[in-house]
């Protein structure tokens, strides 16, 4: 998958991405949020949410991202893709910045939390070196079946 620039010479990324469902419409999701404690606004992003169509489908909205990477962990792909420690390994992605709760609780269950994925904190670096705390999606027990 390929990242576009936001802007020539701009160091973000922008992903532009309502959430639909299987039959094509509009999904309304309930008010209450998974976790009524969100403490981040940032997401780290590897597989199918680098996809700027896949974006505009979801949250309906350009959200700016940056490059960057996940020491120790690497990619894999079943079905759908999943990240796993791995010393040595690096996943290349993105930060997704700017996200709102609503924008986690559509991503969550575009995730389907919590039967494929977790969503948990990790820390990433970001391509100017420093350290990011994000959330990342893990996957359940089916990636290391």
């Amino acid at each position: 998958m390929e990242l576009t620039h936001a802007s020539a010479g701009s160091n973000l990324w922008q992903f532009e991405a309502p959430f639909v469902d299987e039959t094509g419409g509009i999904e309304h999701l309930k008010e209450e949020t998974m976790n009524s404690e969100i403490d981040g606004v940032t997401l780290f992003v590897y597989g199918t949410l680098i996809d700027a169509a896949e974006r505009i489908r979801l949250l309906g909205r350009p959200v700016d991202a940056t490059p960057a990477r996940l020491p120790g962990y690497t990619r894999g792909q079943k079905r759908y893709f999943f990240i796993a420690r791995q010393t040595g390994a690096t996943v290349e992605g993105a930060i997704l910045e700017g996200l709102q709760p609503r924008d986690l609780e559509i991503l969550d269950r575009y995730e389907n939390v919590p039967q494929l994925y977790t969503r948990e904190r990790i820390e990433v670096v970001a391509a100017d070196g420093r350290a990011v705390g994000c959330w990342v999606y893990l996957p359940t027990g089916w990636a290391s079946e």
